[in-house]
């Protein structure tokens, strides 16, 4: 049985990348990204590295490091901006985020990273046959942002802080004007202002 730490002793670059490729594409994930990660350092400088490199950010997408894959994603679109999986690997920056937001309860870093992500993409990509993902994934996000600031601003109500209630339904409507409760959102703002009068 070749583990990768026996892969990892050998001195033969061809063996080790046969290896690599070879628990790759029978998602053994977690045997191939040591390898992987050793071989790009090894060969960079004698021979293109870029396959090696897709794989070796998809492999941890796959085995579910979704902040590290994110990062190599990223990094492999500014090293071959023209290279054959450029668009793929910026598409997946983005999913990477999304995998990470969090439910609306949470801290939404990573929705705002993932939002900002799917954007880039779209800007440089605007005929590519991602953009109905790209999109859907987008339509999604916001809703999830919807979500969290509808929840503050209820919590706000049910604590009685009108003033504060009032304000954020009002920011709810300037940053997500095609809101579907628009109209519950706008009877709100009157709601809490006249609680907050008397």
């Amino acid at each position: 049985c070749e583990t990768p730490e026996k892969v990892l002793k050998s001195n033969d670059l061809n063996y080790k990348k046969t290896k690599a490729i070879y628990w790759y594409n029978n998602k053994d994930y977690f045997k191939c990204i040591p390898v992987l990660e050793e071989l790009i350092g090894l060969m960079k400088g004698r021979e293109s590295t870029e396959d090696l490199y897709y794989m070796y950010a998809m492999a941890n997408y796959k085995q579910g490091d979704y902040m590290i894959s994110a990062y190599h994603f990223k990094n492999f679109y500014d090293l071959y901006p023209t290279g054959e999986h450029a668009e793929e690997c910026l598409f997946m920056q983005a999913k990477s985020y999304q995998m990470l937001s969090p439910k609306p309860d949470l801290d939404q870093t990573y929705t705002y990273k993932a939002l900002d992500a799917y954007q880039f993409f779209l800007s440089m990509y605007p005929v590519s046959k991602d953009i109905p993902d790209a999109n859907a994934a987008i339509t999604l996000l916001r809703k999830k942002l919807e979500k969290k600031a509808l929840n503050a601003a209820e919590l706000y109500f049910k604590t009685s802080n009108y003033k504060a209630a009032a304000t954020s339904y009002e920011n709810i409507l300037r940053d997500f004007p095609d809101i579907e409760e628009s109209e519950k959102v706008s009877f709100m703002v009157w709601t809490e202002r006249y609680e907050f009068a008397l």
